[in-house]
């Protein structure tokens, strides 16, 4: 199990924000790597630590981690794009309340100034997963509506 805290999450968080694209890309994208290489636990304890983290940033500081996380999610297979949005419903459905206290706009920012076929894909393997999951209906729930048609799911 990854032995890790919410500040070690934050301040890690905030340094790969501050880097430039060029360095920050390649970290991402071996970390992502390295993600889809762990356990199902540990998969789930990153994404929460992630999360955590995030919670404690500036929005200004997301923006270039967001940016960037989601080009890369973009250019992967869609299978390994559906896994991690999997892992992260899970999270809010056993955190229902997590994501009220989510800053979710830069995520919506980033994700509106996509190409549309990177919208396009991401919006496809988001919708697949709320189609597969079993409790659509409580993650549906804990997300507000207006975030969700602006993420194109409804």
């Amino acid at each position: 199990m990854l032995s890790f805290d919410q500040n070690a999450s934050r301040d890690i968080l905030q340094i790969v924000s501050n880097l430039p694209d060029f360095l920050r890309k390649p970290i991402i994208l071996k970390k992502l790597q390295e993600f889809y290489s762990l356990h199902e636990r540990d998969k789930y304890e990153t994404i929460s630590l992630i999360l955590r983290g995030t919670s404690s940033i500036e929005p200004i500081k997301l923006y270039p981690l967001i940016k960037t996380w989601l080009h890369i999610l973009a250019e992967l297979e869609s299978a390994k794009v559906t896994e991690i949005f999997r892992i992260y419903c899970e999270f809010f459905l056993l955190n229902p309340t997590f994501f009220e206290k989510l800053d979710v706009q830069p995520l919506i920012d980033v994700f509106l100034k996509l190409e549309n076929q990177n919208k396009e894909k991401l919006s496809d393997c988001l919708k697949e997963v709320l189609f597969l999951f079993p409790n659509r209906k409580e993650i549906l729930k804990s997300i507000p509506r207006s975030t969700l048609e602006k993420l194109e799911i409804l």
